[in-house]
């Protein structure tokens, strides 16, 4: 490397070619000795979460299968005591309702009692005396398509 001195000023000067070549050499020696480097740096470790309990856990899904279950047996005999010239006594499916507006409206309630099952049971995680506030629906509308099947 040369240095060239000027008279009017007292710091040294290197020549843009020197300066690219001398700029190279480090980063090709530096580089590779910093990307081996055995040691990794410290970084914060992210703290372990516990994953949340389910809010629909098998006992959930078992409360809902009683559910549709008793609603499916009730569907079936009503439709049967239809077929033989009787009618039904809820109002919002009409004295002689079709298959498919018994399908339509039983599909539409099972889906809200679930919803708000869920809805019950979440909210009951946060809250412990809230806690099996999910489970008086499905039981109740339970027993009550059982009553029916008499």
């Amino acid at each position: 490397m040369k240095a060239v001195s000027h008279s009017n000023s007292s710091r040294l000067t290197v020549p843009r070619r020197n300066l690219k070549l001398l700029c190279l050499a480090l980063l090709l020696f530096c580089v590779p000795r910093i990307m081996a480097a055995q040691e990794k740096p410290d970084c914060p470790k992210p703290k372990p979460v516990a994953p949340a309990a389910r809010v629909a856990d098998a006992k959930f899904w078992t409360a809902m299968g009683v559910l549709g279950t008793s609603a499916a047996a009730d569907y079936i005999a009503t439709r049967q005591v239809l077929d033989r010239g009787g009618y039904e006594k809820n109002p919002i499916f009409g004295r002689h309702p079709s298959v498919a507006r018994q399908v339509a409206i039983g599909g539409a309630y099972f889906a809200g009692e679930v919803l708000l099952a869920y809805e019950l049971k979440k909210f009951g995680r946060r809250h412990r005396w809230a806690r099996h506030l999910w489970l008086i629906d499905p039981v109740a509308q339970s027993e009550e398509h059982m009553r029916s099947l008499r």
